[in-house]
């Protein structure tokens, strides 16, 4: 469940990893070098594999709501993607819609 957490928080911070998890969640997450459960990716399939639109609002308010934060003098400022982010592949891959 961990790397599923981690899935869902970098989509939150880095709208390309996000866009591409979301027109294909598995080969996506390959992609970047992460290994799910055969459970976790299940449950991400249930979880991104319908309504992306709102799932697209959704993240990327959360992301300007974590970015305005970041942005705080007594935090300091995170450019984007934040540098807690997963590094992506170089070079990204072409990410084909998922079937």
């Amino acid at each position: 469940m961990d790397f599923l957490i981690t899935v869902i928080g970098n989509a939150a911070v880095d709208f390309e990893f996000r866009n591409r998890l979301l027109l294909n969640p598995v080969e996506t997450i390959n992609a970047w070098g992460l290994r799910l459960t055969k459970g976790e990716v299940e449950l991400m399939n249930e979880m991104f594999g319908s309504r992306t639109e709102d799932l697209k609002r959704t993240f990327q308010a959360l992301e300007d709501v974590l970015y305005n934060n970041l942005g705080q003098p007594k935090v300091g400022r995170c450019n984007k993607p934040c540098k807690m982010s997963i590094s992506p592949p170089n070079p990204l891959p072409t990410i084909e819609k998922a079937a």
